[in-house]
């Protein structure tokens, strides 16, 4: 048996005929996506994962030293004051209005970013994922409704008058360019796609998001590159984390910790947050 058809076992046995341990599934699984995947691609994900989470890890932990961190609470928590909950409510129209699922029962991601985006200027923000719906990927989305690639890009352009938008895919079919937005092919887990992107936009962003391939070794990859890329006192903010890759986030927590505040957030997914220390 090949080591991707047992990995594959892992990730998709259950009950009592399972001849696997249940702790092995689970430890396996939380290397896979998230995102809507065959049993051969989730084995294929989570391979990927294992080979390159000790390395981004190992990248994370120059960053910072161990340190405490606020523990996981509630995404509407974010919104915690009257202000912000309108925010909150004035960004959940724009969103739904453009069919973006952000603001929906599942995700409430509108309590986050209503707050954050009416607290300060945002003049630049990139968003990985901008929502294929082409069938052969594992990023894909589902057409719902009134939505098309691109819809939350369109929302922030709405509801952020003052900033360049700029989104990032690993399906070209669907990039474009639109008054303040501009869109680029990036594959998460390839190195030189990266540094493609870097030279593709400007030198310091103010807001970076990951709502891509949804696996914990591109989320990790994108979190370092945000880090990288926005400015001192900018956020980077880790989309639809898979509830079994918690204690990976504890210690990226901890260990960013010292390099700026980390806000960890929960509903039916989680959300990871940091807003880079002001002096980095």
């Amino acid at each position: 048996m090949s080591q991707l058809e047992k990995l594959r076992r892992l990730l998709t046995a259950d009950g009592e005929s399972d001849p696997l341990p249940y702790n092995m599934r689970h430890m396996f699984g939380m290397f896979a996506s998230a995102g809507k995947a065959s049993s051969e691609q989730r084995g294929e994900i989570a391979l990927a994962a294992l080979k390159q989470v000790p390395h981004l890890l190992r990248a994370l932990a120059q960053h910072g030293q161990p340190a405490a961190a606020s523990p996981w609470r509630p995404v509407e928590s974010f919104a915690d004051t009257e202000e912000k909950k309108a925010a909150a409510q004035r960004l959940k129209s724009v969103l739904e209005q453009h069919g973006s699922d952000k603001a929906n029962a599942k995700h409430g991601y509108h309590h986050f970013y209503g707050p954050l985006f009416a607290a300060q200027p945002i003049e630049g923000l990139l968003e990985i994922g901008i929502g294929t719906t082409n069938l052969a990927l594992v990023s894909r989305m589902r057409r719902i409704g009134n939505y098309r690639p691109g819809a939350s890009l369109r929302a922030w352009r709405d509801f952020l008058p003052s900033a360049e938008i700029y989104g990032a895919d690993i399906d070209r079919d669907i990039l474009f360019q639109e008054e303040r937005i501009s869109t680029h092919y990036v594959d998460q887990t390839d190195a030189d796609s990266w540094q493609a992107l870097a030279r593709a936009l400007p030198p310091h962003l103010d807001v970076v998001i990951d709502d891509g391939l949804h696996a914990i070794h591109t989320q990790l990859a994108s979190l370092l590159f945000g880090l990288e890329h926005v400015r001192p006192g900018g956020w980077v903010v880790i989309e639809d984390i898979t509830l079994r890759t918690q204690p990976v986030w504890d210690l990226v927590a901890h260990l960013l910790a010292p390099h700026g505040r980390c806000h960890r957030l929960q509903r039916h997914h989680l959300l990871f947050a940091v807003q880079k220390h002001p002096s980095s």
